[in-house]
């Protein structure tokens, strides 16, 4: 194939020319950037092989490389590295009907845009392993058409730079997976991608797994349009995530999943659901031990439900703690959102070292649930936090413990809170214990159940400088099936507040 043009000449040039050759060589004209194929037919896996590839030679640092054959053929020969390329474009399956596939064991450098399985019965992989290192600017994985697939698969001590922006499952019907796998296995996510996306429209999956380590010097959007759907799954112990911002279900469906004993760390917000119309819902579930190892979710702060539905389960020994000392988000934040945190098994806890707000908006909905030995704390808890808003909290088992480590909690603070106490589960404050706090405001402190549920175990209440009744509508039940109890501290109740009694008392 052409590479060059040859210079026009000018009248009278040509003994200038020829002089001149006598003395020096000419300067070559920029190569003009071209389209080179893989040969289905290649005779061996060498990339560097020009006869590998239509047109007899390999791709130049101007080309964009094409790997592409038709779907069901499988070349007898498919592309190795195995020695430092650069190229100004890849191309994997990016037309219809088409498969590429290439690993890499030595040095890639995409100085362009990589696109992988786009259109109809497409396939795109990458495979970066044994120590090898892909770098890439702009990357698109899994960009769209009826079963399309596009892969990256980094394993074995391989490592993988993106440098410029990047989606993973781009158009509604994308599908695309970036997989780091195994000790020394390394994604580096540059700062001038701005936000790693995944599940841009489609269907996107990150995974972290078996030792593996991501670095995202950017933020990140699972979910982040429209029917999008994005997953993050950190794995296995010495698996480790660490990033800056994570935005679940911007407005599509995102989750992050860390488990087995991984750890996951933001340094700024994590937010799930971030839609005014609810279409946005983020999930994430930090879950499970490796033998020493404790599934870990470590973040600045947090809302769940920020502006739509966010959900929270910490269960099987899983631990999240909070760095930073403002607010946390159950529901709100943002706008009348709804969120839900469970709490739920021996050795699970949520560690906020702020306030945890419960309806942090108007027409907000925050739910925590704190179950079966599983232990929340927090520097102080506002449930039903905003004028207009609801929360509820509810303490239930033995060993089930919320505490307010350094002030108050308050149960409907300028909205509606309720707070159950049920089966051994234990509040405790290290400040007072408000209800109904604000003019408006209605707060309900349940021991054993609510009035008109079937009447369950007490639990136990414990604030240093007691109970208080504030200006609205406070009610504490008592619909408990203990003969008994000592635990609930003084209170001091105005004429407008209610004590209600059920069951035993």
């Amino acid at each position: 194939m052409a590479r060059h043009r040859r210079p026009a000449s000018l009248p009278g040039t040509g003994k200038l020319l020829a002089a001149l050759l006598t003395t020096t060589a000419l300067v070559a004209a920029p190569a003009m950037a071209a389209d080179i194929y893989w040969d289905q037919a290649a005779a061996s896996h060498d990339w560097a092989t020009g006869t590998n590839w239509l047109g007899g030679t390999a791709p130049t640092a101007a080309d964009v490389a094409r790997i592409e054959w038709p779907a069901g053929v499988l070349p007898t020969f498919q592309p190795w590295l195995a020695g430092p390329v650069t190229v100004s474009g890849l191309r994997l399956g990016a037309s219809a009907n088409t498969v590429g596939t290439l690993v890499v064991y030595d040095s890639l450098t995409v100085t362009g845009d990589t696109r992988m399985a786009d259109g109809n019965a497409t396939l795109g992989n990458i495979a970066v392993r044994g120590g090898g290192t892909a770098t890439l600017n702009t990357l698109s994985l899994g960009i769209g058409g009826p079963l399309n697939s596009g892969n990256i698969y980094v394993d074995t001590g391989g490592v993988l730079n993106l440098n410029g922006a990047a989606s993973i499952g781009v158009n509604s019907d994308g599908n695309g997976l970036l997989r780091i796998k195994d000790a020394g296995s390394v994604l580096t996510v540059g700062a001038a991608v701005g936000t790693l996306i995944v599940g841009q429209a489609g269907t996107g999956t990150l995974e972290i797994l078996n030792g593996a380590h991501a670095t995202l010097n950017s933020a990140l959007s699972a979910g982040n349009s429209t029917g999008g759907n994005g997953q993050v799954v950190v794995r296995d112990a010495g698996s480790t995530l660490d990033g800056t911002s994570m935005v679940l279900g911007a407005q599509g469906h995102g989750g992050l999943q860390v488990l087995n004993g991984a750890h996951a760390t933001l340094s700024s917000t994590l937010i799930a659901g971030n839609d005014p119309s609810l279409s946005g819902q983020g999930q994430v579930v930090v879950s499970g031990t490796n033998g020493p190892d404790v599934s870990t979710l470590s973040v600045s702060g947090f809302a769940m439900g920020y502006a739509g539905y966010g959900e929270m389960t910490i269960a099987n020994g899983g631990r999240v703690e909070t760095t930073g000392g403002g607010n946390h988000y159950i529901g709100g934040g943002g706008s009348a959102g709804t969120g839900i945190v469970t709490v739920t098994g021996p050795g699970s806890m949520l560690d906020a070292s702020g306030t945890l707000l419960l309806g942090g908006a108007t027409g907000a909905s925050g739910t925590l649930n704190v179950l079966a030995g599983g232990v929340a704390h927090a520097y102080d808890v506002s449930i039903g936090h905003s004028a207009g808003s609801t929360g509820a909290v509810t303490v239930d088992g033995v060993g089930s413990t919320l505490v307010a480590g350094s002030s108050d909690i308050h149960v409907g603070n300028s909205g509606t809170g309720s707070l159950t106490v049920s089966n051994g589960g234990a509040v405790t404050a290290a400040g007072i214990l408000n209800i109904a706090l604000d003019a408006g405001s209605i707060g309900t402190l349940n021991i054993g159940a609510a009035a008109a549920s079937p009447a369950a175990a007490a639990g136990t209440v414990a604030a240093a400088t007691g109970i208080a009744f504030g200006a609205g509508t406070g009610t504490i039940n008592f619909n408990h099936t203990d003969s008994s109890i000592s635990s609930l501290p003084p209170s001091r109740a105005p004429a407008r507040s209610t004590r209600s009694q059920a069951g035993r008392s």
